[in-house]
């Protein structure tokens, strides 16, 4: 989804790789930020966001099998990233106002992939707490 985004970022028909193109994105498209707000929350590992509960099962996995080491360079590496990935979100909400526009997303399939990725990731939370019995059940059938 993240990925969908940058790659639509557009302006006059080139790439933008500037940053501070994205400064008060949420102005001008706010369901498009409010969904990368939600991606990147989730990439960064913020709770209560799937990405946070994927790292927490690759940790605890990581401290059951006495790898505790690589857990804490795990954890530092994570708080690196997700300032950058928070950094994209201050700039989208906080940032500067501009003349750097982006241009008005041309294609729709990318800025839906987008919107339906945020969608996914705030479903899947909901349906997280529960799902756990029956991912039990289903591994134990693939054993039998």
């Amino acid at each position: 989804g993240t990925f969908a985004f940058f790659l639509g970022m557009e302006k006059d028909g080139q790439p933008v790789t500037d940053i501070s193109a994205l400064n008060m994105y949420s102005k001008r498209a706010p369901g498009k930020a409010l969904a990368m707000l939600v991606l990147l929350f989730s990439l960064a590992g913020v709770p209560p966001m799937l990405g946070f509960f994927a790292k927490l099962g690759v940790w605890q996995a990581g401290v059951d099998a006495g790898l505790v080491w690589l857990v804490v360079a795990s954890a530092v590496a994570s708080a690196i990233g997700a300032y950058y990935y928070l950094r994209i979100v201050f700039l989208m909400y906080f940032g500067a106002e501009g003349d750097d526009r982006l241009d008005e997303g041309k294609s729709s399939l990318l800025s839906g992939f987008v919107v339906a990725s945020a969608v996914i990731m705030v479903v899947g939370i909901l349906n997280m707490f529960g799902v756990e019995t029956a991912a039990i059940s289903a591994a134990a059938t693939l054993i039998n």
